[in-house]
């Protein structure tokens, strides 16, 4: 299957809400999210409830090139992310070339998305750190690096100490701040809505008032009697000079035409159409889900695109098209 590179699954999050594992090998550590993973005969071993209803995995692997195994059967390269119905206790293999294998167990839980990264990275040393936001009212949209990572009240967890770039928006409201994180502390931000990034400066106190007695009044003015009017013979009659007529005035431009929104019922069709592109039918849903959520807004461009679909080189490159505000 071809690598779902449009997924809309941020590595930045994993990272931010990442744990260490235990090491597979001595130079470097498998980086996973918070969930752990669970060795092959403990997940084997473990008696669990079929789910419910459906749960979500994504998972990373460290390079383009990586094979990602779900349940021995379904097998994606690069990253996967798959709707499982049935199934809490999913087994999850990561190849990667020259590198020891990833093999082990998830446990999922019903309407969840668990995400799940292998990246090979050297260990590093010292406390990381953490950051709280709290907003008034509640919901403000995180970013951390012009990413999404989620809502307030929030905390990122396993920062590494130096500078981050922040950013919450809530309607039109925008915030966006430098913060510094230190390892092992946790900084809070605390923030109401429609305040500004940065507090303003403090204006001047005004500048006392200072009353001066009112001037003497003047002395009375005299008016000498205006000098008698002097008659002037009226000047010759100017000649009559007949301007051209005025050229007419250039037609305006047509106003361009608004641009086309996508109605629900062609979305319908639309996604309809486009999952019938998708490799793997237990990617279908998910990716029709992304597909009304573009169409629904009113992105023309990839709805065009979307229907002309036909494998899925064709959903990569639509879902690679920017996104309309």
């Amino acid at each position: 299957m071809q690598n779902l590179k449009w997924l809309p699954m941020l590595a930045v999050v994993l990272v931010a809400q990442s744990a260490v594992a235990q090491s597979t090998v001595d130079d470097y550590d498998v980086w996973v999210g918070r969930e752990a993973l669970i060795s092959v005969a403990q997940g084997q071993a473990r008696k669990t409830d079929p789910l419910s209803a459906p749960a979500y995995l994504f998972v990373e692997a460290p390079t383009a090139e990586s094979t990602v195994i779900i349940q021995n059967m379904m097998e994606f390269k690069g990253q996967a992310f798959v709707k499982i119905r049935d199934t809490r206790m999913v087994r999850v293999t990561v190849t990667a070339p020259g590198m020891k294998t990833v093999d082990g167990y998830l446990e999922l839980t019903e309407d969840e998305v668990v995400k799940f990264k292998v990246a090979y990275t050297k260990p590093e040393t010292g406390p990381r750190g953490r950051v709280s936001l709290v907003t008034t009212p509640i919901g403000a949209q995180v970013y951390l690096a012009g990413q999404p990572v989620g809502q307030t009240p929030l905390t990122l967890h396993n920062l590494a100490p130096g500078m981050h770039q922040m950013a919450m928006t809530f309607g039109n409201w925008t915030w966006q701040e430098n913060v510094a994180v230190a390892g092992g502390k946790t900084k809070l931000i605390e923030i109401e809505v429609g305040a500004a990034s940065s507090p303003a400066p403090r204006a001047a106190a005004p500048a006392p008032v200072v009353r001066t007695p009112p001037p003497p009044a003047p002395a009375p003015v005299v008016v000498a009697p205006p000098p008698a009017p002097v008659v002037v013979a009226p000047p010759p009659p100017a000649p009559v000079v007949v301007a051209p007529p005025p050229a007419p005035a250039p037609e305006p431009e047509p106003a361009p035409a608004p641009a086309r929104r996508v109605k629900g019922a062609d979305c319908e069709k639309v996604c309809s159409k486009f999952v019938q592109a998708v490799d793997s039918a237990g990617m279908r849903d998910p990716i029709k889900t992304l597909c009304h959520r573009r169409c629904d807004a009113g992105d023309i461009e990839f709805s065009k695109c979307a229907w002309q679909a036909k494998s899925m080189a064709d959903v990569q490159r639509c879902g690679a098209l920017p996104e309309v505000n």
